[in-house]
């Protein structure tokens, strides 16, 4: 049997992209550049390790235990920690036990807060599952996602009184992710080809380019808030800046390659760990060390991503479930 080899640049991949969105959350300078491109990439490099099952049951298996599981157990947690901080400050409302259940079953942020990211994706590892796999299919879907995620911004749907765009949905959330995300299990099919590429001066040349792409469309699109089905302004630059934010990140990674730290692999296993919970646990203590956004935040960010480190390794030991059953063990 053949031994499969680690990818170490998707390793750095995750790192970095896990590290942006934490840079992302401090509300920084150059925020509207990271937001660009920051949670395309996530969706990018998930679509990248998405792979369709001959077999429907090992599918459901490795969805329950790898995704399901993980964001209900750590929106409980969350959801934990906020009741016990509305109680004490007298803030708590009981209409909160039956409505949280609710908020996470139907993907609102109110439930799943910054696991709406893990949301979406079930949704569409699904949608992948169950679909043709078929090349004019699939160019299909992309163009009707994309259409449908415009629409949806543009009229802004209230049903029973909830605006789904504003109040943070992830099942329409999944509408301009999926673009993303398909492109990227495409590019599956070329894994070894990416693995072997080193072209030095092209790869100079495409960061750059890509580079001034990002800055361009972080400086004529506003923000890009996909926790809000938002694109900016222009869906074209929309797509673009996603693109060029995670070829530059690719090329990084890649040359960052022959590091092999076991911090980074530790980091790329445990994403979820701190997307989860850096909002709760170090995100405000930054706020309330350094309180005004500042070129120092590109450290803090390092140093909330860095202390997971032992919590992941732990998590890892003691608490495989929070990190989903597969994962714990690869």
């Amino acid at each position: 049997m053949a031994t499969k080899i680690r990818l170490i640049w998707i390793d750095w991949m995750k790192a970095i992209g896990i590290y942006l969105i934490v840079y992302g959350h401090l509300v920084s300078v150059a925020n509207q550049y990271v937001y660009t491109f920051s949670v395309p990439l996530f969706f990018i490099i998930s679509g990248f390790l998405c792979k369709h099952e001959d077999d429907d049951g090992v599918f459901w298996k490795k969805l329950w235990f790898n995704l399901v599981v993980p964001m209900l157990l750590i929106s409980c947690i969350t959801f934990a920690i906020d009741f016990v901080i509305d109680y004490r400050n007298g803030a708590f409302e009981l209409s909160s036990l039956y409505e949280f259940p609710v908020n996470v079953l139907l993907g609102f942020h109110e439930g799943v807060k910054q696991l709406w990211f893990v949301y979406t994706l079930i949704i569409l590892k699904i949608v992948l599952q169950f679909t043709p796999q078929k090349v004019y299919s699939q160019a299909a879907l992309f163009v009707l996602f994309t259409v449908a995620g415009i629409l949806v911004d543009y009229y802004s749907p209230i049903v029973c009184g909830v605006n789904l765009v504003e109040s943070s949905n992830s099942i329409i959330n999944s509408t301009l992710a999926f673009p993303f995300f398909l492109t990227e299990f495409w590019l599956r099919k070329r894994k070894n080809e990416l693995n072997e590429m080193h072209k030095p001066v092209a790869e100079i040349i495409v960061l750059v380019a890509c580079l001034a792409i990002v800055i361009l469309c972080g400086k004529y699109n506003s923000l890009v808030k996909m926790y809000i089905n938002g694109y900016g302004d222009n869906i074209i630059l929309f797509f673009l800046g996603g693109y060029a934010g995670t070829i530059m990140i690719f090329i990084i990674s890649k040359w960052l390659n022959r590091f092999k730290f076991n911090g980074v692999i530790t980091i790329s296993k445990g994403t979820i760990l701190i997307l989860g919970f850096h909002m709760y646990f170090l995100i405000h203590l930054v706020r309330k060390i350094s309180a005004e956004a500042s070129y120092m935040d590109i450290v803090w960010s390092l140093v909330v991503v860095i202390l997971f480190i032992p919590i992941i390794l732990f998590t890892e030991k003691y608490i495989p479930l929070l990190m989903g059953k597969y994962r714990a063990k690869s």
